[in-house]
């Protein structure tokens, strides 16, 4: 996960820095720069990775391997969202840090950092505190010769599983923190029920796509569909890439990103970023996204049911009337139809 321009545990690292002596270091999530620059400014030369978008370079699916042809002397990592993609960022980072060389993954006490130890330990060994402060902890391993199990590329993490989105179980490639457990989850079977017709030749985006399930199930529905998938995770559009082939593709945090003249925008949106609710996804695409429809097109978005899109839509002076269509215990598809 990126750091934001108020993340502790980024500042933190960064006042260690001067500390921290390295003549090269990988630093990976670090969305505003703050980490980066505190380790330019001590002298290391700096490869960032961030596999988001919004930071201040552009996402990737997988770091820099080396540096001026050498492996890094160091890495710092801020702690990702979930105990999966810490796994995978784990063994993104080792396998481009020489062995003997300081790995830091620094993060907040209320994201988890405490028990990062025990993810970090049977790859890398023991991880020691290093620094406690600003409600954030930076822990250090260092990278051993050998890394067992060392999985250095990204198709090493890919794995398929069977979905329905229409016309029976397909195989769907996914990687970690991009399925929820591997399944279908209830909101995106909810919205799937109420996709409306489209014809041939209408265009379509899935919007924070992950996967591409959505997308999938519109180009079964109508196979001439002009699909486009936009999400901010450099890995979730090279699942949703492999997953429907023909589609576009677009990285980006807002609808002012995506393309324009759609019939349909369907989304599940994210709602958290890392365990704080964030709802500021949704509420860029209530506001900006009936703008990005064809006259008539829709914009359909499924949240949980505490979540109350017409306010957020009355606040953004969004173009169109929210309206619920579906609705079940803990979800509601809202729709936005543009006039």
């Amino acid at each position: 996960m990126p750091t934001r321009p108020d993340d502790p545990s980024a500042r933190l690292v960064a006042d260690l820095a001067p500390d921290l002596p390295a003549a090269s270091i990988l630093v990976a999530g670090d969305g505003d720069g703050t980490v980066g620059r505190a380790f330019a400014m001590a002298g290391a030369r700096v490869s960032a990775w961030n596999r988001r978008a919004g930071g201040a370079v552009p996402p990737a699916v997988w770091p820099a391997r080396a540096i001026d042809g050498q492996p890094f002397a160091a890495a710092a990592l801020r702690l990702p969202p979930a105990k999966a993609e810490l796994e995978m960022a784990l063994h993104a980072v080792a396998s481009a840090v020489a062995p003997g060389g300081a790995i830091y993954v620094f993060g907040p006490n209320d994201e988890g950092i405490r028990s990062a130890p025990s993810r970090i330990g049977p790859l890398l060994g023991p991880a020691e505190t290093i620094a406690v402060g600003r409600h954030s902890r930076v822990l250090k391993a260092v990278r051993p010769e050998t890394v067992p199990g060392l999985r250095a590329d990204p198709a090493d993490w890919r794995t398929v599983v069977d979905l329905d989105v229409g016309g029976g179980p397909r195989p769907f490639a996914t990687y970690p923190g991009l399925f929820a457990k591997g399944e279908l989850d209830p909101g995106t079977r909810l919205l799937l029920g109420v996709l409306p017709h489209l014809k041939a030749g209408e265009r379509a985006l899935d919007y924070g796509c992950g996967t591409g399930v959505i997308a999938a199930a519109i180009r079964q529905r109508q196979p001439g569909v002009v699909l486009d998938l936009f999400d901010a995770d450099a890995l979730a559009l090279a699942a949703a890439k492999e997953n429907v082939p023909d589609a576009g593709l677009a990285l980006g945090t807002s609808p002012a990103e995506a393309g324009a003249g759609y019939r349909l925008i369907a989304s599940n949106p994210p709602i958290h970023r890392g365990k704080a609710e964030d709802l500021g996804t949704v509420e860029r695409l209530v506001a900006l996204g009936p703008g990005r429809l064809t006259k008539g097109g829709e914009l359909l978005l499924v949240v949980q049911k505490r979540i109350a899109v017409d306010r957020i839509a009355t606040a953004a002076k969004a173009k169109g009337t929210p309206e619920i269509v579906a609705e079940d215990a803990l979800y509601r598809v809202w729709r936005l139809r543009k006039g």
